[in-house]
């Protein structure tokens, strides 16, 4: 009777406890299995008819098959989690990963007569350190380059073998639409399908299983997350696989896919702001090498021609000395030295602009009548570059400015429809367009190509090499500057081939 209470109170026990166990006979077959390990495998029990651990060849390809025989030998083991899923053996039931103890039920004589085996779903835990050896490896993949187009290739290949079986980026541009920078998946044809479809607009971040935008590629299930930099939104990042498909995406996969995409942002920004610091280098020292010719060239002349005239003096040789030869070689120096003052006020106003310290001192003025003057001043330098000027002006046209910046800013264009257009007609005209004072310079050189229309406003900048013109490349930065500090505004227009045309914009002030 005893006998039969603990059997029972074991019986009871073993059937309702939380913990999944199994019995097996020395001879393999499951004798019993409790209610725990249907849940464990969302399975039943009678599933068991028929099995036979020896026979169990997906057991037996596993690490664990060791530690199984070493139980039926006596010893008592404590096995490392392993997958194990019952579909491969024919039989219904999830996959999981599972964490066990096998110790051995032996007779009086010590023969070993059962296994008995604790189970425990540990399906979490490994998914959760899966998960944290996918982002490791991905933050070193993110680290080994500073090209922010193959960051995003990399990082969209490396989803593909662990998270899903596709990637889209999409880019957020600054007039608010959405273009499609980068599709991954191993299918070429479904590579382009998607680069066919339109491109969404809406910015929320989801999670469907038939997303709308990507039902025509019958996706089972996609994730699409916000593609973030440190404070602005650069586009959001899709992830997708297939109905069939055993990377299933799910809620799961969501802080995984976030914390993905927000590593990849940081890195994409940061390969951008090492790109822009490399460019901002090379232009530093191209601007130094630049500078150094620049300053190099005059001081050259003037060393030399000084260094003749000592020699002539030396010599008692007063020729080269008289009245218009003399008048002459100080009129040569003077262009050299005006050229050097241009080059250091060109180096001093960029400081000043960075300190934000360039000053200006604000008069009303007929502007009409200003840009006559300048012209005037302006006109031996265009003459001999062979530059026929035309000019049109509409007055009385008011407006306030600082005079001196000003004449720096037009004889700043005046000086680039030289240097590109030499020989070539130049027309200027001052207008009067809704309630805006209109200066355009207009000359027939080559052009600039629209690619470079903003460009040539940056430091450093111009629309073609330094090896074609001289110039620090400061002077359209320097005037754009200086027209903004104005309430006013520099733009081009240009057509390769047909010249190009600046315009000052400035607001109409009338006379009060």
């Amino acid at each position: 009777m005893q006998h039969e209470y603990y059997e029972k109170r074991f019986k009871a026990f073993f059937d309702h406890s939380a913990i999944a166990m199994q019995i097996f006979s020395k001879s393999g077959e499951c004798v019993v299995a409790n209610k725990a390990w249907e849940d464990l495998y969302e399975t039943t029990r009678d599933q068991l008819e028929g099995y036979n651990i020896f026979n169990d060849e997906q057991l037996k390809s596993l690490p664990a098959w060791d530690g199984v025989m070493r139980a039926f030998q006596g010893e008592s083991v404590t096995q490392e989690p392993i997958w194990y899923d019952p579909a491969k053996i024919g039989k219904v039931g999830r996959g999981r990963w599972i964490e066990s103890w096998i110790s051995p039920v032996k007779d009086e004589y010590g023969e070993v007569q059962e296994i008995a085996c604790i189970l425990k779903d540990v399906t979490e835990r490994c998914q959760h350190d899966a998960d944290l050896d996918f982002l490791s490896r991905a933050s070193e993949i993110l680290n080994s380059t500073f090209n922010a187009d193959e960051i995003l290739l990399n990082i969209s290949e490396y989803a593909t073998t662990y998270l899903c079986d596709g990637v889209v980026i999409d880019e957020l541009l600054s007039t608010g639409e959405m273009v499609r920078v980068s599709v991954v998946h191993q299918d070429k044809s479904m590579v382009e399908k998607i680069y066919s479809l339109k491109q969404t607009l809406q910015m929320q971040e989801s999670i469907d299983c038939h997303l709308n935008s990507f039902s025509d590629i019958d996706a089972g299930s996609c994730i699409r997350v916000h593609f973030k930099g440190r404070d602005k939104l650069l586009g959001m990042v899709t992830f997708f696989s297939g109905k069939n498909s055993a990377k299933k995406i799910s809620q799961r996969s969501r802080w995984v896919a976030q914390e993905l995409v927000s590593r990849a942002g940081m890195a994409y920004e940061n390969a951008l702001m090492h790109q822009k610091s490399r460019e901002a280098i090379n232009s530093r020292d191209e601007f130094l090498s630049i500078a150094s010719h620049e300053l190099k060239t005059p001081l050259q002349s003037l060393t030399l021609q000084n260094q003749m005239r000592k020699r002539n003096l030396m010599k008692g040789i007063f020729e080269p000395y008289e009245f218009e030869k003399f008048e002459a070689m100080v009129d040569s120096d003077l262009k050299h030295l005006m050229r050097i003052n241009r080059l250091i006020e060109d180096m001093l106003d960029i400081s000043r602009v960075r300190a934000g310290q360039l000053t200006f001192i604000n008069e009303h003025v007929e502007f009409s009548s200003f840009a006559k003057d300048v012209l005037e001043r302006f006109r031996p330098q265009l003459d001999a570059a062979g530059c026929y000027l035309t000019t049109s002006f509409c007055s009385p046209v008011y407006t306030v400015i600082d005079t001196y910046r000003m004449e720096q800013v037009v004889v700043n264009l005046l000086t680039n429809a030289i240097k590109y257009a030499s020989g070539s007609p130049i027309n200027v005209e001052v207008c009067l367009a809704s309630d805006r004072v209109q200066l355009r310079v207009h000359d027939q050189g080559p052009g600039i190509s629209q690619e470079h229309l903003e460009r040539i406003f940056e430091r450093y900048e111009r629309a073609i090499s330094s090896n074609e013109v001289s110039g620090l490349g400061l002077g359209l930065y320097i005037a754009r500057q200086i027209m903004e500090q104005n309430n006013g505004s520099l733009s081009v227009y240009s057509t390769q081939g047909k010249g190009s045309t600046f315009m000052i914009d400035l607001p109409y002030r009338d006379v009060e």
